[in-house]
């Protein structure tokens, strides 16, 4: 990566040229720059997983985790009518399994989180990437027009890319 575009990024992160302020606080410490075949991912369509693994909210928990088992993948998006309703991920398994429920019978609608943080494929991707870090969220679904088209992990992040840390 050359040395131009390292500086470009830490310019615009000099300059507050992120969306909220309490990204901004975070960025002075550190930023990342993502590569991929030479080009830097400035948003997070750059990023994203085009191709989301959705579920029903009427489909019970032990479809969801067969779903995710076979998709080697930590997260489901939870979609009614083509719209996001929630997601389901491996968080919320350990928390089922703390209140011992039968997984056959229950639902994903009864144990999914309705309140989904998202963003939207033109958000910067290091602002998706310093929410995510500072809040714990591992899946983060972007979304236009409330239909999930994409989604980052934090898996996928650091995966995809190259992160470059500067303190």
């Amino acid at each position: 990566m050359s040395g131009n575009i390292v500086k470009k990024r830490m310019d615009n992160v000099k300059n507050g040229d992120l969306e909220s302020d309490k990204v901004k606080q975070l960025v002075g410490k550190f930023t990342t720059v993502y590569e991929e075949g030479g080009k830097v991912a400035d948003k997070v369509s750059d990023i994203m997983v085009k191709k989301v693994i959705t579920i029903s909210p009427d489909k019970s928990l032990v479809d969801a985790a067969q779903l995710m088992e076979k998709k080697k993948i930590g997260g489901l998006v939870v979609v009614e009518n083509e719209k996001l309703a929630g997601i389901i991920t491996e968080s919320d398994f350990v928390k089922i399994a703390a209140v011992s429920c039968d997984v056959k019978s229950a639902k994903v609608k009864d144990f999914m989180r309705k309140q989904v943080v998202t963003c939207g494929p033109t958000t910067p991707a290091i602002s998706a990437f310093v929410f995510m870090k500072n809040k714990g969220i591992r899946h983060l679904p972007i979304v236009e027009k409330g239909k999930p088209v994409g989604i980052i992990t934090m898996r996928n992040l650091i995966t995809k890319g190259k992160m470059l840390l500067f303190f």
